[in-house]
């Protein structure tokens, strides 16, 4: 059965929200393995993680954490 023009626009709707669902758990796991490794972060820091939208960047930060040496490694805007 062919999707209408309205479950189409429906369906890319649902897509667009996963996606913004997986940035935003990406976005708080990232704020806390941060702040526990570094301890409280700064405004700046937690703003700049708040405005990355790239998956692809938030995964590269991610794998980053778990062997940066300082909050500075992480180019976070610091």
């Amino acid at each position: 059965m062919e999707l209408t023009a309205a479950d189409k626009i429906m369906e890319k709707g649902r897509e667009e929200g996963r996606e913004e669902g997986r940035r935003e758990a990406q976005r708080e796991i990232l704020l806390r393995h941060l702040n526990s490794r570094f301890g409280p972060l700064p405004e700046k820091t937690t703003a700049r993680v708040q405005g990355l939208e790239s998956l692809d960047e938030l995964n590269a930060y991610l794998d980053h954490v778990l062997v940066a040496n300082s909050r500075e490694e992480m180019a976070l805007g610091d």
